[in-house]
């Protein structure tokens, strides 16, 4: 069926660089750990293979998904999988090649000491660009300011990231036009952002996400790590969901094929 298993995602799809950057030796531990990727992969009968990293933002992985359209296009038909992360991560670049996220300068600001809440507080560790890669050495905020920006991203930070939904099913329907298709995955529940109803989402468990359905975590057996991530069983719930969803896809359009014409949007 699929001759390549492509994802792409943070820390939920990337788990075992997440475990490898914590130090968990899961062979010390006697314990055969797998990701939903390589799962997919195993039932397919096919290589399988992750891109990102734990803790990227959104638009960074969006980013590598575009990067990877002509690698993904190499194959006759590869599965794709993008992991939506979370939408709060309002990020700047830096100088570095790397990101830094508002909400971490803002936690910086409140926990610096400071007589007044309105004084500027000493430069941030951080060193940002804007889009002319003109390097701002500094950010300067005040307490207040700081505070003023936790609880905006705390309520609304989500909603500044909305968009990038409408910026994969963009990519989606490029890919399309090879052939290929691509499935958005919801893990975590964001404050203000339902999973929305398109074909190039799958929508996991009875509200959307994958999460849901995990039931066993890296902490459940591994109490001194202190970790919730997915285990081998959290993530084979994750993989059957996939499978199941798509099967009844590729079965409703197999129907299709042979009794109607096909309509863009029911595949």
């Amino acid at each position: 069926m699929f001759n390549k298993v492509i994802c792409i995602g943070d820390s939920y799809t990337n788990e075992h660089k997440h475990y490898e950057n914590n130090n968990i030796d899961f062979k010390q531990l006697g314990y055969e750990f797998k990701s939903y990727p390589q799962l997919l992969g195993e039932h397919y009968g096919c290589d399988w293979e992750t891109f990102g990293r734990p803790g990227m933002p959104m638009p960074y992985s969006l980013q590598i998904l575009i990067d990877k359209i002509d690698y993904i296009q190499s194959f006759d038909n590869p599965l794709v999988i993008y992991q939506f992360g979370f939408f709060d991560n309002l990020i700047l670049s830096t100088s570095g090649g790397d990101y830094v996220e508002w909400k971490d300068i803002a936690a910086e600001t409140m926990g610096a000491p400071s007589h007044n809440n309105s004084e500027v507080l000493p430069k941030s560790r951080h060193q940002v660009i804007n889009h002319n890669q003109n390097f701002f050495e500094d950010i300067q905020m005040s307490k207040l300011e700081a505070v003023g920006m936790m609880t905006f991203l705390e309520k609304f930070g989500d909603l500044t990231n909305y968009h990038l939904i409408e910026q994969f099913l963009s990519i989606a329907k490029l890919l399309k036009r090879s052939n290929i298709d691509i499935y958005g995955v919801f893990f975590s529940q964001s404050k203000n952002i339902q999973v929305p109803k398109h074909n190039n989402i799958l929508h996991m468990g009875k509200r959307g996400f994958g999460l849901d359905l995990v039931t066993e975590r890296l902490d459940d057996i591994f109490p001194q790590f202190n970790d919730t991530h997915k285990t081998t069983k959290g993530n084979q719930a994750i993989a059957d969901e996939i499978i199941n969803i798509l099967l009844k896809k590729l079965d409703r359009t197999a129907w299709h094929q042979k009794n109607l014409p096909i309509v863009d949007n029911l595949i």
